[in-house]
């Protein structure tokens, strides 16, 4: 299933071209915030992120983060079909919207 929402660049911000919001295929965009939000950033749904931040800098567990992302992505409608950390550095992974 294909997700559209609003382009945004490397930094987060929104992508204007032509004096207009530009839309896009957003998965990767929604997995990538979802993954580098913490709890309480978003003020609609304060529960909502996996807070990767935290992970790395407490030296965390790798299989906790995993499971973080997994409950995350399911809440948001998401399967995940890949996963592989080896690293911190090194995040290979693969999810879709049902």
């Amino acid at each position: 299933m294909e997700i559209f929402d609003y382009k945004r660049d490397d930094a987060g911000d929104l992508v204007i071209e032509n004096g207009d919001f530009v839309k896009t295929e957003s998965t990767e965009q929604h997995q990538k915030c979802l993954i580098l939000a913490c709890k309480g950033e978003y003020k609609e749904h304060p529960t909502i992120g996996v807070g990767l931040i935290n992970y790395i800098l407490t030296d965390g567990s790798k299989t906790a983060f995993k499971s973080a992302v997994t409950k995350e992505f399911e809440r948001d409608g998401m399967k995940i079909l890949a996963f592989d950390l080896q690293d911190w550095d090194n995040l290979k992974m693969q999810a879709e919207y049902r």
